[in-house]
Parts: C-alpha cells; sequence; structure tokens
C-alpha cells in the first residue's frame, strides 16, 4: 500500500508488536524500513507505534527516539534541514482521565523539547475529536473539522496552541468522506491528525483522507504532500595528491624507473618476511614518485594566457603617462574649444579639465574643478 501510494514516510499507530528491533518490509524496489516501539517482550501489548521509511531516505535517518510505547521520534535529513517526524497514540476514551492527562504531559515535553530551527511535523492517533469549527481555538483549528468537539479534543487544541501548532488536517477544505478517519458500524468520526508548527504551515500543500484500502479495514490512510527543499550544494571536494603511474606507458620512463628499482635492490638487506616487504614497498613509492612525480591538481586562479613580458611593458609605458597628456593625445587642438570669457584660459591660468563639455547646472565655472 505504501510503495502503490508513493509514501515516503508513514506514521502507524496501534502496531501491537512486540520490542523494537527495526525490520525491513516489502519487495525489491518497494521497500520500507520499519522502525516501531511495542510492549516488553512477554507481556500484553495494547499499544505501539512506529515509522515506516522508503528505502531512498533509510541513509537519511540519524535518529530514532523512542520515548514510550505511545510515542515515537525519527529525526531525518532532508536536504538542508532536518526533520522530525513524531508517532503518537494517545489513550482510548475509555482509559481514565489521569492516563490521558500524563500522556498529553509526555508529548508536550517531547515536543517543546525538539529545536525551533528543525522541521517537525506530528501524526497520530489522538482518540478525540476538536469539532467542526475553529471557536475559540483560531489560528489552531483550520475550521474545515467533522463533528462535535470532546472534552479530549479541547484538551488537544489547548496543548497545540500552548506549544504554538497548528492542526494542518483541518486546515483544507474536503468531502466528509476525505475527512473521516475512522469508519466502523456506521460510527463515523475523525480521531487522526496532523500538526505542524504554525510558522512550517506554509510547506504542508494538502491533507486529504483515502478510502478502501484493503489493508486498512476501520481505519482510513491519511495523506500530506509536503513541500521541502531538498537540493543540497554539493561539497568542496579536497584535492588529494597523487602518484602519475600512468607516465609508465612511456618507454623512456618505464626503462628509467627499472634501472632505479634494480640499483636500490642491491643494497636492500636481508631480513624477516615483513622487512623484506617493507623495503620493497617504500622502494617502489620513492623510485615512483621520482620518475612519474606527482599530481598538483587544479590551478587556484585561471591562467592568463595572453599576459606576456611585452603586454606588461606597453601598460607599464600607458600607466607612467600623466592623465592631461593622455587627454591631450585623444583630443588634439580645434576638436574642444576653450571659454576664452573663462578665467582659466587667460595665460597663467589653470585649465580646465573638460572645457569642451557644455555648461549645465552641475559644471558651471564655480562648480568646476581644475589641475595645474
Amino acid at each position: 500500500m505504501a510503495a502503490r501510494r508513493r509514501l515516503d514516510f508513514c506514521c502507524l499507530q496501534e502496531t501491537k508488536w512486540k520490542g523494537g528491533q527495526p525490520r525491513w518490509l516489502g519487495n525489491e524496489g518497494a521497500k520500507y524500513k520499519f522502525y516501531w516501539m511495542g510492549g516488553e517482550i512477554g507481556s500484553a501489548v495494547v499499544a505501539g507505534v512506529g515509522v515506516m521509511v522508503a528505502e531512498r531516505w533509510v541513509d537519511n535517518v540519524i535518529e530514532v527516539r523512542r520515548v514510550s510505547r505511545r510515542l515515537l521520534i525519527l529525526r531525518v535529513t532532508i536536504g538542508k534541514s532536518v526533520m522530525n517526524l513524531v508517532s503518537a497514540y494517545a489513550p482510548q476514551v475509555n482509559r481514565d482521565m489521569e492516563e490521558k492527562e500524563t500522556f498529553l504531559a509526555l508529548l508536550g515535553k517531547t515536543l517543546s523539547g525538539i529545536s525551533g530551527n528543525e522541521k517537525l511535523m506530528v501524526g497520530g492517533d489522538f482518540n478525540c475529536h476538536v469539532g467542526i469549527g475553529a471557536g475559540s481555538f483560531e489560528g489552531v483549528h483550520g475550521g474545515h473539522g467533522f463533528g462535535e468537539r470532546n472534552v479530549e479534543g479541547e484538551m488537544f487544541l489547548e496543548l497545540a496552541c500552548a506549544l504554538g501548532f497548528v492542526v494542518v488536517s483541518t486546515c483544507f477544505q474536503k468531502q466528509d468522506s476525505k475527512k473521516v478517519t475512522y469508519d466502523s458500524g456506521g460510527d463515523r468520526t475523525v480521531v487522526d491528525y496532523m500538526l505542524v508548527r504554525k510558522c512550517d504551515r506554509p510547506s504542508v500543500k494538502d491533507v486529504k483522507v483515502i478510502p478502501g484500502e484493503p489493508c486498512v479495514l476501520q481505519h482510513r490512510l491519511m495523506v500530506a504532500v509536503v513541500e521541502l527543499q531538498a537540493h543540497v550544494k554539493p561539497k568542496r571536494q579536497v584535492f588529494s595528491s597523487r602518484c602519475r603511474v600512468w607516465k609508465l606507458k612511456d618507454a623512456g620512463s618505464r626503462s628509467r624507473f627499472r634501472e632505479l628499482v634494480e640499483a636500490r635492490a642491491v643494497g636492500r638487506c636481508e631480513g624477516n618476511v615483513e622487512g623484506v616487504w617493507n623495503g620493497l614497498k617504500s622502494c617502489l613509492l620513492e623510485v615512483a614518485e621520482d620518475v612519474c612525480g606527482r599530481s598538483k591538481g587544479r590551478p587556484r586562479h585561471r591562467e592568463t594566457w595572453w599576459w606576456n613580458d611585452d603586454v606588461a611593458e606597453a601598460v607599464d609605458q600607458v600607466s607612467k603617462v600623466p592623465a592631461c597628456k593622455w587627454w591631450r593625445r585623444q583630443h588634439p587642438p580645434g576638436c574642444c574649444k576653450l571659454e576664452q570669457n573663462h578665467p582659466a584660459s587667460r595665460k597663467g591660468s589653470p585649465s580646465p579639465i573638460f572645457s569642451g563639455w557644455p555648461a549645465t547646472e552641475h559644471n558651471t565655472p564655480q562648480q568646476q574643478h581644475y589641475i595645474t
């Protein structure tokens, strides 16, 4: 089912498995690694949570925190960010209120301990009803819920409001058939929800419920489409110098290499096997480096192929010419008319730099600059 729906991650609740050793599921080309947390071996299992990870993301998993048999956190790197996937399973309706409050307290403590610089998404069966409307929880409830709110739903929304989360599964207008997550014997309710931080709300593009999966009879699959930046700038590779052994293909280099090795072999002393091998190894490496040399890698700066001594001499001569002489060479007499009435045009007065320019409010005689 997960492979057919092309799911990258899948949070599961009420697994009722014992232990917590990860295992591979699925066939070749559609494999998932399942990380879960269940009850102790030999005891009755009433809960159990887990996260299925597609094969392409398994190498990106950096941590799995099994908080309890009702709470599991999986940290995975996606591009430049770290995503925390939380699978939660709240106590059922017939459980004691004290157990429900203990679970919510543990959930709040766990979520508040996750860094704000990392992405966070919670998916779980919270066994509560948040109601169809937002009411007093504007900004936490999206206003597109289902049914009537109960006490557990009120507690759940208060926790989300205190932590700065939004119930993102109530933010999209859908038909009732795409909202209901539990359907059994005519009882149609919504008990599964997804939460994200308010700052991450724009990254969630859609949340919908898919009915009719053969592997899920009473509960229905809830799918969230999340858009994350998965591109990572490639790291700069560190250059590693290597011996240019390919030069031994040349007959001259090969003969020189043979001569040097034979010359060193004469003076090499006999010994145990380890000493003979180390002597031969060092001999071959040193001779290969002397004959072939080592690679230097690409130059740090591009080589200027057109720069030579003639160009350098011409640039040096031009740089020694004063700016006034260069201007006069470029503008021979007659191309620019000096202002005869201007004091600078008289004998012994400094010449204007750009006297041929038309007078404007920015280069009037009072604002022009002169050189002597």
